[in-house]
């Protein structure tokens, strides 16, 4: 509701859309392909934060898929209960979405699918390739949440000047374009030596996908939070069960077999500490954290490569910093803003001018208050024959005593599971071997398509620290990998 607020007039119907009725069903031919299965489930995890009236409809002739998608909403329940109909009338929906190939003109209809490392999306009556027998749990995610973000529009009325419906959408999240003809490479076994940082909304969506991914090794699940409330409505795989557990040990605790996960319930500088004494060093970050300081903290670590998913309200993007390559690493690329010259920052808390409030012991007069911000002269005007030093030392002191706790940012689901399907895509093109195009970024508009998308090519900074102190890196990186190879081995141990 809140990023629907802040389309504004973009959207028609941003009051009361979570009263509007939505049907996720699907085709049994999709739906018995693991990306079919994969889609529906996903799709369920997303469409249940959007509506409080949400009704599925799950065919009869797909073994065990029923008694999936039911655990699956009995865990995700928390608002109002999801409706199950085997013969839902479809005129009664304001939006349908349909798991499948076959599209309609007569409803407000929408048909997603995937094959390989393309996810496909059509709104408008346009049918879909029915070939979905190349399996990529990545697409299918994607593709699931290119079908929300249509369901999205629909309810919200949202204007075709901020985001039209796509007719017609394949993506390919190998080459971040819309010309390849082929299902790309297919996924086989790949070993994981890694670190997730950050178990909120893009977590959430990383983890999903790598639970059902041919890995097989070992992922540190470092996060200092627990779950709240408001993190029932935009992480995939949280219900009422999570809340109150620590976010790291509540992820880890999802694999059961071929990732040995681990919880970390501390912040990332605190788990850097075990670093090369308690755990070796992983190959590979996966950032799913919101804050510059939180990157440059994850940067700095100095591993193989850093694989970043970003998110704002609807902007979905991912980065790849590899060290070694001149491509810019997360300092480079998140900037830390330049300090506000206290003379402005004054100025702003008093309502004073910045030419005024240097000069402490003159005394604030009527033209003050009658120069100040309006929402700032009934205040001001409290002060006038008094001095001006008295004005700035009371509005900081105002400012330190106030609580400055943020209230949670307004996001959708669906962009952070493009985000966590791009970064998990990366993952496994760094694992196989398999070029990139990312130099470091790519992002795009989740209302106006990935087809829209950007990639930013960009270099190191000749002054952040990857450039300046390169040498003391890299030495401190040979030294991991000379500690590592001088440590006894088990078998040394028993020995």
């Amino acid at each position: 509701m809140g990023v629907a607020a802040a389309l504004g007039e973009h959207a028609a119907d941003r009051h009361r859309f979570p009263e509007k009725r939505v049907l996720l069903t699907g085709e049994p031919e999709v739906l018995r392909t693991p990306n079919g299965r994969t889609c529906f489930e996903a799709s369920l995890r997303l469409l249940r934060s959007m509506t409080t009236q949400l009704t599925v409809h799950v065919p009869l002739n797909v073994p065990g898929l029923g008694e999936d998608i039911g655990a699956t909403a009995r865990q995700l329940e928390f608002a109002s209960p999801i409706q199950f109909q085997e013969r839902p009338t479809l005129s009664s929906f304001d939006a349908i979405l349909s798991v499948g190939a076959t599209g309609r003109s007569d409803l407000p209809w929408t048909t997603v699918n995937s094959d390989g490392w393309h996810a496909m999306v059509a709104s408008g009556g346009g049918d879909l390739p029915a070939t979905t027998s190349n399996t990529n749990p990545v697409a299918a995610l994607f593709a699931a949440s290119l079908g929300t973000a249509e369901v999205f529009k629909r309810l919200i009325a949202l204007r075709e000047s901020r985001g039209s419906l796509w007719p017609f959408l394949e993506f390919d999240l190998f080459s971040y374009d819309c010309t390849s003809e082929t299902a790309g490479p297919a996924i086989s076994p790949m070993l994981l030596n890694a670190v997730l940082v950050g178990g909120g909304t893009i977590g959430n969506g990383i983890v999903y996908l790598l639970r059902q991914l041919p890995f097989t090794g070992t992922l540190a699940i470092v996060d200092p939070q627990q779950y709240a409330d408001e993190n029932l409505g935009t992480s995939v795989l949280v219900g009422r069960e999570a809340l109150g557990q620590d976010k790291a040990e509540y992820l880890a605790s999802r694999f059961q077999t071929g990732i040995a996960a681990t919880g970390f319930v501390e912040d990332i500088e605190t788990f850097d500490q075990r670093l090369g004494l308690e755990i070796q060093y992983p190959d590979v970050v996966l950032g799913a954290v919101d804050t510059i300081e939180a990157r440059h903290a994850i940067q700095d670590l100095w591993l193989d490569v850093v694989i970043d998913g970003a998110i704002g309200d609807l902007l979905a993007g991912v980065g790849k910093h590899p060290w070694g390559p001149n491509i810019g690493c997360l300092r480079c690329v998140y900037r830390e803003p330049r300090a506000h010259r206290a003379d402005l920052l004054q100025s702003q808390m008093t309502g004073l001018s910045p030419e005024r409030v240097v000069k402490g012991d003159e005394l604030v007069t009527v033209e003050d208050v009658e120069g100040a911000p309006a929402e700032k002269r009934d205040r001001l005007a409290a002060y006038v024959g008094k001095r001006i030093c008295s004005v700035v030392d009371e509005a900081m002191a105002r400012t330190l005593t106030t609580d400055q706790t943020a209230p949670p940012a307004p996001s959708v689901p669906f962009v952070a599971c493009m985000s966590a399907a791009m970064v998990v895509g990366e993952l496994i093109k760094y694992a196989a071997g398999l070029n990139s195009v990312l130099e470091p970024q790519f992002q795009f508009d989740a209302l106006q398509g990935p087809q829209g998308g950007l990639l930013y090519p960009q270099a190191r900074h000749r002054d952040c620290v990857c450039t300046t102190r390169k040498k003391n890196i890299e030495a401190v990186r040979r030294r991991r990998i000379l500690d590592a190879r001088s440590r006894p081995t088990d078998v040394d141990l028993v020995v």
